[in-house]
Order: structure tokens, then sequence, then C-alpha cells
């Protein structure tokens, strides 16, 4: 199976043209609160969701992971595995330290509401 992976800059496109995409922030919760910082509109769910929470995703979205630049692999897993269960999945090449580097759009954490669990 292909993995699919999109640029920071593929990914802001499918943001900025209004694409059905979720972005999902897979980054474990340690880190995630030491950054204290998240892509706009990104949701966390880390690791330990996939074997919980997938079967209540929507699979007419297209879903988007990153997580930290040195644990690209854990977005690559993630995305394959959702891919395996029918959903159109990618990772974000890069990680989240690319896109805030490039100074694309991030926000505090929880910003956009209260994370799925």
């Amino acid at each position: 199976m292909a993995i699919n992976i999109l640029s920071k800059e593929e990914v802001k496109r499918k943001v900025d043209t209004g694409e059905d995409v979720i972005i999902i922030d897979a980054r474990p919760e340690e880190i995630y609160t030491e950054d204290s910082d998240q892509i706009e509109g990104a949701i966390h769910l880390p690791e330990a969701f996939e074997h919980e929470v997938y079967m209540g995703l929507p699979k007419n979205k297209e879903y988007i992971i990153y997580a930290s630049k040195g644990n690209e692999d854990l977005s690559r897993h993630m995305a394959d595995f959702l891919r395996e269960k029918g959903f159109t999945a990618y990772a974000l090449k890069g990680g989240y330290e690319e896109w805030r580097d490039s100074a694309l759009p991030i926000e505090p954490i929880n910003a956009s509401g209260t994370p799925m669990e």
C-alpha cells in the first residue's frame, strides 16, 4: 500500500481552498502540551486513538495527520492505519516544526475547541 505524504504547501492549499479536511495532531500528550501550539484548526488525537476512535470518524472527509519532525513515522503509521480502514488520509511531511518554522498558521492548543476523544 502506498504511503501518501503531503508537503506543507499542499496542506495549506487544501485548507485555503476549503477542501473538507480534518487536521489531526498526533503528537504524544507531553510534547503537545510542552509546545503549547498546534496547526490552526487541528484536533489532538494521540497515537492511542487509532484503536478506539476511528469508527466514529466520518469517512467523507480527508484526514491530514502530523507529529513532531523527528517522529514522522508516527503520522505515516496513523495515516496508513486510517487508509486500511477505508479513509482518505495523508501524513504531513516535515511535521509540526516545519509547518511552524515556515510561519504557517498555528494557534494555542485547544483553540479549535475540545479535541475528539
